[in-house]
C-alpha cells in the first residue's frame, strides 16, 4: 500500500484529503471530466510504429480477446477459438496453446488468461478451476480448483491471483458471498474480500466490467460507482479507489435499473482503464455514443481523440494493451488504415501494408510524450 500511495503523490494525483460517497468507499483522488477536454490525444503522442503478427495457418487468430505482453513475447487470448497464440516481439508465432477437450489438463473454454514469469493460467468457469501451463512450451503442468464463480483473473508477482465476480455476467449463487473482488492465496483460498454490493445489484448489459492488467497495474471498475479502483502488483494486496466526477451522473435509480440506464443521458464507465506511470485510457459512453479518452496524471486533464469531427482520423486511438509505457491497439484492416493514413497517421513499410493486404493482425505502439 505504501509503493502504490507514493506513486501517486510522485505524479501529483494525491488529493488533500480522502473523500467518501454513498457507497462508503474512500476516494484517494477525484478526477474531474467535462465535455470541453482541454487537450487532444495527437498532442501527447511521441511516436507510432507498426508490428506484423505472421500468419502460419496454425498461429491463424479468429479473434485478439486478450492481449499481455510478459517474458519478453506477446500472448494473444483467441477466445472463440479457445486458443492462447504466443508471439516474439518481431511478430513470429512461438506457441499455440490448444487445449480444448475433456481429458486431463484440457479445458472446455478460456473464461480469462493470465500470465506470470512460469505459467500461463486459463481460468474455466464452467469447471471453477485454473490450469496451468509452462509460459514458453505450452506444456500442462498442474490446476487448482477456484473457491468463487469469478469473470476475470489477474496473477500477482508473489504466486497469489485476484479475481473479479461481475453477476451480470456470472449467474448468482445462492450462497456466493456479494463481492466484486477477491484476492487469494497460492493454495487458493480466500485472504481478502473486497468492494461488497448489495444482493439485488446487477450490472447492466453488455458490458460485463473485467480486471485490466497493465503490467504494473490491475484496474478493476464497476457501475455500482463512477470511478475504478487499482491495484499495485508490488504492493501487499491493498488497493486505492479513484473517483470520476462526471459532468452529467446517473442517478441511483438509473444504475440500478436497466431499462432506466439504458435510456439516461450521463456518462458512464464502459471498461476498467488501462494504465502507464503517465497515464490512464479510459473508454467513456454517453448514451449510444462512446470514446476514448486520455489522462494526464501529472497535469490532471482528460483529453480527446480529436477536436473538430473532421480530425476524426488523425487519432485512432482505442489501445487494448499496455507494453511498458506504451499503448498499443491494433489496425483493423487495411480500408481502415488508409483512412487514418490519409488524415495524418505515420504511414506504415511497405512489408506491413502488404501485410494488411493480405488480412494480417497489425499492432499499432503509441509511445508516450512524459507529461
Amino acid at each position: 500500500m505504501r509503493k502504490l500511495l507514493c506513486l501517486w503523490l510522485l505524479v501529483g494525483l494525491m488529493a488533500c484529503r480522502e473523500e467518501k460517497d454513498d457507497t462508503g468507499l474512500h476516494f484517494a483522488e477525484t478526477l474531474g471530466f467535462t465535455e470541453d477536454c482541454s487537450g487532444l490525444v495527437s498532442d501527447y503522442v511521441d511516436s507510432v510504429r507498426y508490428l506484423v503478427l505472421a500468419d502460419t495457418g496454425v498461429a491463424g487468430l479468429r479473434q485478439m480477446t486478450k492481449v499481455l505482453f510478459r517474458n519478453g513475447l506477446i500472448y494473444v487470448g483467441d477466445f472463440p477459438s479457445h486458443r492462447i497464440v504466443v508471439f516474439d516481439m518481431t511478430g513470429v508465432p512461438t506457441l499455440v496453446l490448444d487445449k480444448q477437450g475433456r481429458g486431463s489438463g484440457e479445458y472446455l473454454r478460456i473464461t480469462d488468461f493470465s500470465v506470470d514469469e512460469k505459467h500461463i493460467y486459463i481460468y474455466e468457469d464452467w469447471g471453477e478451476r485454473l490450469l496451468a501451463y509452462g509460459c514458453r512450451d505450452g506444456q500442462y503442468r498442474f490446476q487448482k480448483p477456484v473457491p468463487v464463480r469469478a469473470n476475470s483473473i489477474a496473477a500477482m508477482p508473489d504466486g497469489k491471483f485476484l479475481l473479479s465476480y461481475n453477476p451480470a455476467m456470472v449467474p448468482k449463487y445462492d450462497g456466493h458471498p456479494p463481492y466484486f473482488l477477491f484476492r487469494v492465496g497460492r493454495d487458493m483460498q480466500i485472504e481478502r474480500k473486497c468492494m461488497e454490493y448489495d444482493t439485488t445489484f446487477c450490472e447492466m448489459p453488455p458490458v460485463g466490467f473485467r480486471l485490466e492488467d497493465s503490467g504494473d497495474f490491475v484496474c478493476f471498475s464497476t457501475r455500482l460507482f463512477d470511478g475504478f479502483t487499482l491495484f499495485d502488483k508490488d504492493g501487499d494486496g491493498d488497493c486505492v479507489h479513484v473517483k470520476i466526477d462526471f459532468e452529467h451522473k446517473l442517478s441511483e435509480e438509473e444504475r440500478r435499473d436497466p431499462q432506466l440506464y439504458n435510456n439516461a443521458k450521463a456518462y458512464t464507465l464502459l471498461r476498467a482503464p488501462l494504465c502507464t506511470k503517465d497515464y490512464f485510457v479510459f473508454s467513456i459512453g454517453f448514451g449510444s455514443h462512446f470514446d476514448t479518452y486520455l489522462y494526464d496524471r501529472k497535469n490532471r486533464v482528460f483529453c480527446r481523440r480529436y477536436g473538430e469531427l473532421i480530425d476524426y482520423y488523425k487519432m485512432p486511438f482505442q489501445p487494448f494493451a499496455v507494453h511498458g509505457d506504451e499503448f498499443v491497439s491494433m489496425v483493423y484492416d487495411d480500408e481502415w488504415y488508409k483512412q487514418s493514413q490519409m488524415c495524418a497517421l505515420t504511414k506504415a513499410d511497405a512489408a506491413t501494408e502488404q501485410a494488411l493486404k493480405n488480412g494480417n493482425h497489425v499492432l499499432l505502439f503509441f509511445a508516450m510524450k512524459r507529461p
